[in-house]
């Protein structure tokens, strides 16, 4: 699950690296953006939460070109809008790996 969204350039803890957390920075995208993968799932009856995020990056899944990647280095860059530097992979190629739990759909919307 994506814990924390922050903006490009944002330090980085020491403790936050592979295995434990992994690095998905997508440049020039800004964080609002991308908070909506870190929202509740909350119930349409009571509007409590049912589970403590909506998404989930459905990992095992993922082409064994990103799972090297992270295994390797523990982040990866995904080029989405107008971003032009170097990158892994684009949003068309891993946003399919974002699943909606509420859902059960698969990530469709461009950044």
């Amino acid at each position: 699950m994506i814990v924390e969204v922050r903006e490009d350039n944002a330090p980085r803890g020491t403790l936050e690296k592979w295995p434990a957390f992994a690095w998905i920075m997508v440049p020039g995208i800004p964080a609002d953006t991308v908070r909506k993968y870190m929202q509740p799932e909350l119930s349409a009856l009571t509007g409590e939460v049912t589970r403590r995020r909506r998404w989930r990056i459905r990992w095992a899944d993922l082409p064994l070109a990103v799972r090297n990647k992270l295994q390797a280095t523990g982040q990866i860059v995904i080029k989405a809008g107008d971003y032009t530097g170097a990158y892994d992979f684009t949003w068309s190629q891993v946003k399919v790996y974002f699943r909606d739990l509420q859902t059960g759909l698969d990530e469709a919307g461009e950044l």
